[in-house]
């Protein structure tokens, strides 16, 4: 059902083939990667919802060599949502560098208290600040308390390719 003709991917590796090609989440990228030419094929899943992009899971799960969960949770929502596939479910938890977490935790406790003091809603958002993270969708919803009066502090805990377009914003 895929068409071979939309595919960039396809043309531009054309006449070439790898080892192992990997789709890092569920999207058009997968569509798009389960085309190159290879050996493997491995599709990462992120989310916790089972039928997060299901026209797309339907078409290429069944063409991947394995599927990867991201955490324990997204694991389990697999297995129960996708048993015709569980030889081919695995587990590799995305990376977190609790070291610096807790560093940077450490820092903001002086912040955290002045906005207690000043009897502030406190909100604080933690992650990679990069486009998935609908980050754009938080400085929305800020504007919004704003015109609606609520006196608050919201901290973007984290940093990515985004960062600056989110202060700008």
């Amino acid at each position: 059902n895929l068409k071979k003709a939309e595919n960039p991917a396809k043309t531009i590796f054309k006449n070439e083939h790898f080892d192992v090609v990997v789709s890092y989440t569920v999207h058009l990228c997968t569509e798009m990667a389960i085309r190159i030419s290879a050996d493997k094929h491995y599709v990462f899943f992120h989310s916790e919802e089972a039928d997060f992009h299901s026209d797309i899971t339907s078409r290429t799960f069944p063409l991947y060599d394995k599927i990867v969960a991201v955490g324990p949770g997204v694991e389990v929502l697999l297995r129960e949502n996708f048993p015709q596939f569980d030889d081919k479910i695995i587990q590799l938890c995305n990376y977190i560098d609790a070291p610096k977490i807790y560093k940077l935790a450490e820092e903001k406790v002086d912040l955290i208290e002045e906005t207690r003091r000043k009897g502030r809603l406190m909100l604080a958002t933690s992650a990679r600040i990069d486009v998935e993270k609908g980050y754009e969708l938080a400085v929305e919803a800020a504007k919004i308390l704003r015109e609606n009066n609520i006196d608050f502090e919201w901290y973007f805990l984290g940093d990515g390719s985004e960062r600056k377009n989110i202060e700008s914003l």
